[in-house]
């Protein structure tokens, strides 16, 4: 786009971040608006799936990434009651070289204070701390990055976001005593109406994420909880899995949410990204991954696009059907997670005979690299 227009994006997190550094060559001015008064170092891991790391080498931060990542070599699938290891997907060169970069483990801190310091480099973007969303409607285009529970998304499209009854707890536990558990994988435990993720952080310890069917909501994103509370889920799991349980400390939960399907994202000079357009269920870890890569052909349709309507329409061309696809397989994800009875069993069987080649298949639809941007030429302002 030949104009250079002044940029404003409500919400200071990944997604409002990464697309400040998208956009920052190709806008006049580009300001951050972002309601808390400072940005929380607490949080956990992330997982960075080839596609999550293409992006943020498309927004040539990777290189200042990369250090503060561990590198897991595989992901195991377990049976959560049994203990059973169900299948291994190896992160390995021939996962590399078919998608064309690897797969890291980072804490979202980490991440966010990288993005944030490459904004920092730029010296047409500022980012405004403690200040209302009030003031946003001022500038030449405006993008809402405000999360799950987008004050804008409900402005222009009066959609709230949808509440699922699974509830999440978070801990951080030592690496497992258990020799047949190796600590530096990621490891998946599937139970009925449960399952339990675990994998390594830079200082040793196990980012741990449970996940149980519950209909009460747990009020906010960082709610204390006791650990009674979460292992009264997990009574019939393996020794293993019990036993990491036990150790783990300091858990926090929060009810899940994801964003209404919408036939448009944008309206009028106001579009969606990130959560605000998109939110999913955690079940492929593709949150954040594709709030990066919103950033990444956002910056590519700005760039094709002859005006803001015509770059929007792109956008949305480009994105919106592919996050559908991702939310959907997500949310069947969770209920293969959660089978029960003679579902659990089926599952079990397939994964373990699973040929390599069609495990590979089920994850291109992920990770494979995508065809380049075509526009969408519009004559509109």
């Amino acid at each position: 786009m030949k104009e250079r227009l002044d940029i404003g994006i409500a919400g200071g997190g990944i997604a409002g971040i990464a697309a400040a550094l998208a956009l920052a060559n190709q806008a006049k001015t580009i300001t951050i608006i972002e309601r808390s008064s400072h940005f929380s170092e607490t949080g956990a891991g992330l997982q960075l799936g080839p596609n999550a790391i293409r992006a943020l080498r498309h927004l040539q931060v990777w290189d200042t990434i990369e250090p503060m990542c561990v590198a897991p070599p595989a992901l195991h699938l377990r049976d959560g009651q049994s203990g059973r290891l169900l299948q291994t997907i190896n992160f390995d060169r021939e996962f590399e070289e078919r998608y064309g970069a690897p797969y890291r483990i980072i804490h979202r801190a980490d991440l966010h204070r990288k993005l944030r310091e490459a904004a920092n480099q730029k010296p047409n973007l500022s980012i405004r701390m403690g200040e209302s969303q009030t003031t946003i409607h001022t500038f030449d285009v405006l993008f809402a990055a405000d999360g799950v529970n987008s004050n804008l998304r409900r402005e222009m499209f009066f959609a709230p976001a949808v509440h699922h009854p699974i509830a999440h707890y978070r801990a951080f536990a030592p690496p497992p005593a258990e020799p047949d558990i190796d600590h530096r994988c990621v490891t998946l435990w599937m139970m009925p109406g449960a399952h339990v993720v675990h994998y390594p952080m830079r200082d040793g310890q196990l980012n741990l994420v449970a996940a149980v069917r519950q209909t009460n909501l747990v009020e906010g994103w960082e709610a204390l909880t006791d650990g009674l509370t979460v292992r009264q889920n997990f009574t019939k799991a393996a020794a293993p899995l019990q036993q990491i349980l036990v150790q783990a400390q300091d858990w926090t939960g929060w009810s899940s949410f994801s964003a209404p399907a919408l036939q448009q994202w944008h309206q009028g000079n106001i579009c969606l990204l990130g959560d605000a357009a998109h939110a999913m269920l955690p079940y492929l870890a593709q949150g954040a991954a594709q709030a990066l890569e919103d950033a990444a052909i956002l910056s590519e349709c700005w760039h094709t696009s002859n005006n803001v309507v015509s770059a929007f329409r792109t956008f949305q061309q480009q994105r919106q059907k592919r996050a559908e696809n991702i939310a959907l397989a997500s949310a069947r994800q969770g209920v293969i997670y959660h089978a029960s009875g003679s579902q659990r069993l089926i599952r079990n069987v397939v994964l373990e005979n699973m040929p390599k080649a069609l495990l590979f298949r089920r994850l291109d639809m992920i990770y494979k690299p995508r065809q380049p941007v075509q526009r969408i030429d519009n004559k509109e302002t």
